[in-house]
């Protein structure tokens, strides 16, 4: 019997963390660089030494790579956890719909593929119906 597998985590740098005159960077995962003269120094090795996860949204596909660090973490990405597997993945921060869209879509990808996979006739797909007005021109 084998052991299962470790969740996979995502890796980007949590932060810096002053060590007396020195300061070292740490990894989500835990990872972190010996002390360092400077933050640029820490960063540099921290991103050398333990690759980081690409900054791309795992539901929409949307790539943040253009931001520094500190703005990614606390404005562009969010890390969230599989409940069932523990494995982790980066999403747009507050979820926006086109996450949704995006997670609902991969899921109907999953449950045809997973049908075919036992044989099963597919579920048609639903269709949606978004409220509004009817504008005047088109009664």
């Amino acid at each position: 019997m084998t052991a299962p597998a470790a969740p996979r985590r995502v890796h980007l740098i949590d932060g810096l963390v002053p060590s007396g005159g020195r300061v070292y960077a740490v990894c989500t995962c835990g990872a972190r660089t010996t002390p360092r003269v400077s933050e640029d120094r820490a960063l540099a090795a921290l991103v050398e030494a333990h690759p980081l996860t690409e900054p791309k949204c795992a539901l929409c596909g949307a790539d943040h790579a253009g931001h520094d660090w500190l703005a990614l973490r606390s404005r562009y990405v969010q890390v969230v956890a599989d409940p069932a597997t523990g494995d982790q993945f980066l999403a747009c921060r507050g979820m926006p719909r086109s996450c949704q869209d995006g997670a609902a879509q991969r899921q109907l990808h999953l449950d045809r593929a997973a049908a075919e996979a036992f044989g099963l006739e597919p579920r048609p797909p639903a269709v949606r119906v978004v409220g509004g007005t009817a504008m005047d021109g088109n009664r």
